[in-house]
């Protein structure tokens, strides 16, 4: 397998894309492809002009300049417009761009490279002013390869609820492994192979049918059967031409993939005749319905590390990334560029990462330097590198033992050189980029030129995978290694989310991020149904694009929804100021699930209850009254609450002995006997729940025993006497109504007795 190239035999070997135009008159020479690279910014407002661009220019530079400005929408790419400039003009202020909108403009600028050969300067840049919010990202697909399961069901779930904090929908689908080598050229293999990809794409399609309005991504995860596509050789290389790997077969749901024309005799998996389960596009035939990465380390060395154990680094930097932890706390916002080809037969392919570096980070952060040498210590958040290639290497840059061994510290990785676009060999360069020691740090590359791939709608919060999901080309060779789902800036969540149970209702409270948030959005959702809801702000409009989110730490969710379940995620909100423009973003949720409580418990009374003859009568306590009857020693005291009670522990405060509790809806009973008279007996209640509020409580309540004290003043007086002769008048000595309050001789009947046991005890106080 060749490894290496010199940047001779490569230009010998790449095939020109430039046309001899030698009746143009001659423009200075620009000295290297940063000098072609447009350097686009922008400056945005909220009036008119909203957008307005600037540029570089070149000097001597022959064309006019034309820019295309397309807007993009929800679902693709919307209504087109163009501009032509003067050749030396170096800004436009586009006075129809609108706010809440997103654009993407693409410049494209001629100038004469040599007597005889031109160079096309050409860079886009995606911008908006104010964009609104975007809280659902959509449904997104794992399609693991089911070897990987067991071994990765940690890190596998990890990444699902990362997905789901970051606003995902997540299915997931375990899928067979491939098993048909693309090297396999026997009719067999044609019949098995163009079964398993079916099997795959079957899975891919019920899971974007099921919901086409939001299915988004597909991330592969393992060593999931690989298409091959096409007669291609898009680096030139006669040696190359044939079918390459393509998981766009997976990224175009309603397209038709024959394997009918293409009738090729190559080496090996370059073969592609019909009905050998390979493709017969060159081009996706259709506009992609989903955006499609692999994770994938089958045959990649890994300096001894297994592939699981090469996925599952990958996938716990993924978490690291994501959550903006170390080493991605302190990340260099710029971009590397490793250029070893210079200019190429009309072509500069490192404009590419110099336009990259001005359309997502900004001008001026970029730098040329050596791949493995300049990027030691924190991370750089994008590289573009190119040389001389081999199927696992790249001249000037590294080659796959570098990335097995050596720490790589670009998170975003954009590689050219020969033969190792087609990734889908063993320790393939483009694979083994995102893997790497523990202390590497990538999560995506592409092959970037021919075509050249516009990183820019990633600089308005757009996905890695969104840059080739509405692409204009659509090229098969075209592939995402890595997480098609990240960003270039991703928040980290609230921290100590918790919910705690008020009289007001569920109350939230979190903890700053620490990132510059402006505010927080709560979502709710509900256990029952499943239905989740932003219960803050108001809703997403280019009249409020950050949908008001509220400035405090604490929330409460208030109503008369009690005893349900739901999940509360907190969202930190950002107004991101990028090369782009302005637009608002979510940081991760953090989520906590609890109840949502009733009125807190509370007690309603305190009743003393006492069966004599014709029934029960039950005195309120409370305030100074007595209990009057306990004089043989025993009372039962009911403590009624405002809700079912469940739960518990009781002590007393005072002289007597518990004979029994019993709780029976909204009543705790507690049978006394030993009563001692003349006190205030405290009940003292511990760790008692309700049903609508779920919180432990505790209560004291009290019983003031004072037998005779008939007007349950806490004295006994001759009016105390005077009380029970009237009963005695008024009920004919029967126990009736309020004479039941009177019988402290317990013999059934209210009479002389009774006056006597009250006289006998005159002057008698509380103590």
């Amino acid at each position: 397998m060749k490894t290496k190239d010199s940047v001779k035999t490569i230009r010998s070997r790449f095939t020109p894309l430039a046309t001899t135009l030698s009746l143009l008159p001659l423009c200075a020479l620009a000295q290297t492809p940063a000098d072609v690279a447009m350097d686009v910014t922008t400056t945005v407002a909220t009036s008119s002009p909203v957008i307005t661009l600037n540029w570089r220019a070149v000097s001597g530079a022959c064309d006019p300049i034309y820019i295309t400005r397309t807007e993009l929408t929800a679902t693709g790419r919307g209504s087109a417009r163009n501009f032509t400039l003067a050749t030396n003009s170096v800004t436009l202020a586009d006075t129809n761009a609108v706010t809440g909108r997103r654009y993407e403009y693409v410049v494209n600028q001629r100038y004469n490279f040599s007597g005889s050969t031109w160079v096309v300067r050409r860079a886009s840049l995606t911008s908006g002013s104010e964009f609104p919010l975007t809280e659902n990202r959509g449904r997104v697909l794992l399609l693991v390869d089911n070897t990987m399961s067991s071994a990765l069901a940690g890190e596998l779930e990890t990444l699902a609820d990362d997905l789901t904090l970051d606003g995902w929908v997540v299915v997931r689908k375990d899928v067979a492994r491939m098993s048909v080598s693309p090297d396999d050229l026997t009719a067999a293999a044609g019949v098995a192979r163009t079964a398993e990809l079916a099997a795959v794409r079957s899975e891919v399609t019920a899971f974007y049918n099921a919901d086409t309005a939001n299915s988004r991504a597909v991330i592969i995860i393992g060593r999931v059967p690989v298409p091959y596509s096409g007669k291609i050789m898009p680096d030139g290389h006669t040696d190359h031409n044939g079918a390459w790997p393509t998981d766009m077969y997976y990224a175009d749901i309603n397209g038709s993939w024959t394997d009918t024309s293409v009738n090729w005799s190559a080496p090996g998996r370059l073969n592609n005749i019909p009905g050998d389960g390979k493709f017969d596009r060159n081009q996706a035939p259709t506009a992609l319905e989903l955006e499609v990465g692999r994770i994938d380390f089958a045959g990649i060395a890994g300096n001894g590390a297994s592939e699981a154990a090469q996925i599952r680094r990958y996938l716990n930097r993924n978490h690291a990334y994501r959550h903006a932890l170390a080493p991605f706390d302190n990340i260099n916002r710029e971009v590397l560029v490793d250029d070893n080809f210079g200019y190429f037969n009309g072509e500069a392919f490192a404009a590419v990462g110099w336009n990259t570096a001005s359309a997502t980070v900004g001008r001026g952060n970029s730098r040329a330097g050596k791949w493995f040498a300049n990027v030691s210590g924190r991370p750089t958040l994008f590289g573009y590198g190119c040389g001389g290639g081999g199927y696992s290497s790249a001249s000037g840059v590294g080659t796959s033992t570098d990335f097995a061994t050596r720490p790589s510290r670009v998170v975003f990785k954009a590689l050219f050189g020969s033969y190792f676009g087609d990734w889908n060999y063993n320790d393939g360069f483009l694979r083994a980029a995102i893997g790497g020691p523990e202390t590497s740090t990538g999560l995506a590359s592409f092959w970037v030129n021919r075509p050249n791939w516009d990183f820019s709608g990633t600089a308005m919060g757009g996905s890695i995978g969104s840059t080739l999901r509405y692409s204009s080309d659509r090229s098969i060779h075209r592939q995402i290694l890595g997480d098609p789902t990240l960003r270039l800036q991703h928040r980290p969540a609230v921290k100590d989310l918790t919910a705690t149970p008020t009289a007001d209702g569920l109350r939230l409270t979190w903890s700053v991020t620490g990132s510059g948030e402006i505010g927080y959005h709560v979502y709710r959702t509900d256990a029952a149904t499943g239905i989740t809801t932003r219960v803050t702000g108001q809703s997403v409009s280019t009249n409020s694009p950050s949908g008001q989110p509220i400035n405090s730490t604490q929330f409460v969710n208030s109503g008369s929804e009690a005893g349900k379940q739901f999940t509360f995620t907190v969202r930190p909100v950002f107004r991101e100021a990028t090369p782009g423009g302005t637009y608002y973003d979510l940081g991760l949720g953090a989520f906590v699930s609890a109840t949502q409580p009733g009125p807190r418990l509370a007690v309603e009374s305190i009743i003393s209850r006492r069966t004599v003859a014709g029934g029960a009568y039950d005195l309120v306590l409370g305030g100074i009254a007595t209990e009057p009857r306990a004089t043989d020693g025993r009372l039962t005291l009911i403590v009624r609450f405002n809700q079912n009670v469940v739960g518990g522990q009781l002590s007393l405060t005072g002289t007597a002995t518990v004979d029994s509790t019993e709780a029976s809806g909204r009543e705790l009973t507690i049978r006394l006997r030993n009563v001692g008279d003349r006190q205030t007996l405290l009940v003292n209640l511990a760790n008692i729940s309700g049903s609508q509020w779920t919180q432990p409580e505790s209560f004291s309540v009290s019983a003031r025993i004072l037998g005779g004290d008939t007007d349950r003043n806490g004295i006994i007086e001759t009016a105390d006497a005077r009380l029970a002769a009237s009963l005695i008048n008024a009920n004919r000595g029967q126990l009736i109504g309020t004479a039941r309050l009177c019988d402290f001789t317990n013999d059934g009947k209210v009479n002389a007795n009774d006056v006597r046991y009250i006289m006998s005890r005159r002057n008698l106080r509380l103590n």
